[in-house]
């Protein structure tokens, strides 16, 4: 087995991709070209010289902060034809448990049922799946007339925080039992404050009055508009609100982006054919599981 850590070359690792020959293994390298600090790259031979398999431990500082336990990411299992995706996903929750980690989550393509199977075998349980949604960036997308709609202004945040606590309760952190629900509203709640702060290229907030009703965060990535996050007040919905905001959205994202991406629970079939209606297509759907070390 090949387990390397931030500061390790690299070197060995890419000679071995480039003997397989197998692209998914170089690609991962490349998503990685440094290991950020405290993760891991886990990979397995044939016992011939050849990588078969290659998967990487991302390191959650920011999880990790909020759930105060060590927390990890495999974004993906990639696997080469003499490869197993099982031992794979095994080795590398053997070496995140002696390095350290108690929680891991993991993503995998709905379809890749290799990687599925490979992860459930290898004690993940399924949390959720998100859709991914994109649509080319252009057109108007017209504001209902008599909804408010403008940049957050500072004095929002306590209100789009408060929002935020309970508007994500069917995502993969509330389902998982073993994550405190104090903690995940925290996320939440810092996840705004963040967007607010920076993160996102501007945070949209509907009003009635001057009382926030809801929100829309939008990034700018590479040429990519990203919906980071919409919510809205419990008592506001059925009023259109949702739908205002993503218009004011789509128009902010005109001239500054070519595509924009948006991604959802795939329960969320209302929010689904919502952004359908805005000439939004499904691109994917991902499956996230995870992995809890107790004790």
């Amino acid at each position: 087995m090949l387990c390397l850590a931030p500061g390790d070359d690299l070197a060995a690792a890419w000679e071995l991709a480039r003997r397989t020959g197998v692209a998914s293994l170089g690609h991962l390298l490349e998503r990685f070209p440094a290991l950020p600090e405290g993760s891991l790259l886990v990979g397995l031979g044939d016992g011939a010289g050849r990588l078969s398999a290659l998967t990487v431990v991302e390191a959650l500082p920011w999880d990790t902060s909020i759930f105060g336990m060590a927390m990890g990411m495999i974004p993906s299992l990639e696997v080469g034809p003499l490869g197993s995706g099982e031992r794979l996903a095994r080795a590398a929750v053997d070496e995140a448990i002696r390095r350290g980690f108690r929680h891991l989550s993991a993503r995998a393509q709905v379809e890749d049922r290799g990687s599925l199977w490979a992860l459930e075998a290898a004690g993940f349980r399924a949390m959720d799946v998100v859709v991914e949604l994109q649509r080319e960036a252009g057109g108007e997308s017209a504001v209902p007339v008599g909804q408010a709609i403008d940049p957050a202004h500072p004095d929002d945040l306590p209100a789009l925080e408060a929002l935020s606590a309970t508007a994500f309760e069917r995502s993969r952190y509330f389902a998982d039992p073993a994550l405190p629900r104090e903690a995940s509203e925290e996320l939440h709640r810092r996840w705004i404050a963040n967007d607010c702060r920076g993160r996102a290229a501007v945070v949209l907030v509907a009003r009635d009055g001057r009382a926030p009703i809801g929100y829309i965060a939008c990034l700018l990535r590479d040429d990519n508009g990203v919906i980071d996050l919409i919510a809205v007040q419990p008592e506001a919905r059925g009023r259109q609100v949702g739908r205002a905001l993503c218009a004011a959205a789509l128009d902010w994202f005109r001239t500054r982006c070519r595509k924009i991406v948006v991604r959802t629970q795939i329960h969320n079939l209302r929010a689904i054919a919502m952004y359908q209606t805005f000439g939004f297509r499904i691109a994917a759907a991902q499956m996230t599981l995870h992995r809890s070390q107790r004790g």
